[in-house]
């Protein structure tokens, strides 16, 4: 059980470590529209350009087109990760002895 709980612990270490990596990105990948149109719009501004309400939501518009996008790439990559995980531990299953020595008493010490 020890052995188990110690090859258990190996493998969570870094789904866990994907999980707050996705946490995260998907949360930027959430935000990451609305700044990026805010500070778009802002530079236009700052630029001098005047800003008609079409462009405006043009921006707005293409940020986010792109969320789902943004969202989507992470989940991608820690499913993948939780996939290789999935895998390498049927690989090593499948890599064990088909059929294992067994320990067998010596005859007669069974009385």
């Amino acid at each position: 059980a020890r052995v188990l709980n110690e090859a258990r612990e190996r493998e969570i270490v870094p789904l866990e470590r994907t999980r707050w990596y996705l946490v995260v990105a998907i949360q930027l990948g959430r935000a990451s529209p609305v700044i990026s149109a805010a500070a778009t719009i802002v530079a236009m501004v700052a630029l001098g350009n005047e800003l008609r309400a079409s462009d405006i939501f043009a921006t707005i518009s293409i940020f986010m087109a792109l969320r789902l996008a943004l969202i989507s790439i992470p989940q991608g990559w820690a499913a993948a990760k939780m996939i290789t995980v999935s895998l390498t531990r049927l690989q090593r299953y499948l890599d064990l002895p088909d059929d294992p020595r067994r320990s067998e008493l010596p005859a007669g010490s069974g009385k």
